[in-house]
């Protein structure tokens, strides 16, 4: 392990970030879809579990979720 290295995430935890995702997503209007919005978060939550994510790198990706839930930037 690296020195930056972190024990695995929790179950709870990956619960709790999931359900932070989605919220973010739902007030953005990125699951606007009702029909795709179960297909669309089971494949989120799937993606994310076989990241094999750390406590860590799941405190960060809460980070990234609450500055751009913040910060809605335009396209360019």
């Amino acid at each position: 392990m690296s020195e930056h290295a972190t024990r695995p995430a929790t179950k709870d935890e990956l619960l709790n970030l999931f359900a932070h995702l989605e919220r973010a997503l739902d007030q953005s209007g990125f699951l606007r879809n009702k029909a795709m919005r179960p297909a669309m978060v089971h494949n989120l939550r799937a993606f994310l579990q076989r990241a094999a994510m750390t406590e860590q790198e799941v405190r960060t990706f809460h980070g990234v979720i609450k500055y751009l839930a913040k910060h809605k930037h335009s396209e360019e």
